[in-house]
């Protein structure tokens, strides 16, 4: 999967294709990448924060930014899958550092950590951290 995102270019022609899209395909897409497969959930979440580490660009620009966090949130939220609700909490610096305002769905994932015993790692800080944000 990383061969095909970060080296590949995978993320940033995905990123490009999003910045197309309204806060209702945003909605929409994520309604329906709940059918698709698992692996197929995978590469999209792990697109959206790509470029927020650091060492490369993203290509989102504008609302699209906003947008793909509330996409996480919101399908963080409707999934019942565990494992894709953790790769959405291994995107928890990218909703640091977007300053999303959706305290809802990061009150959403911070609870869930809680009861699933996730409250220990930089995972959780960083919500903590989008939280106080949130509501600034």
């Amino acid at each position: 999967m990383e061969i095909f995102g970060v080296w590949g270019g995978g993320n940033e022609y995905i990123q490009e294709d999003l910045n197309d899209f309204s806060k209702n395909d945003w909605e929409d897409l994520c309604l329906d990448v709940l059918n698709w497969s698992e692996f197929d959930q995978y590469v999209l979440i792990q697109s959206i924060p790509h470029g927020f580490g650091g060492w490369i660009s993203s290509r989102f620009n504008g609302d699209s930014v906003l947008y793909a966090g509330d996409f996480l949130l919101n399908l963080f939220r409707i999934t019942e899958n565990n494992e894709i609700k953790e790769e959405i909490i291994d995107c928890s610096f990218f909703l640091k550092i977007i300053n999303t305002k959706n305290y809802k769905g990061l009150e959403y994932i911070k609870k869930w950590m809680l009861v699933n015993n996730l409250n220990n790692n930089e995972a959780f800080l960083n919500i903590e951290e989008a939280l106080k944000k949130a509501y600034d």
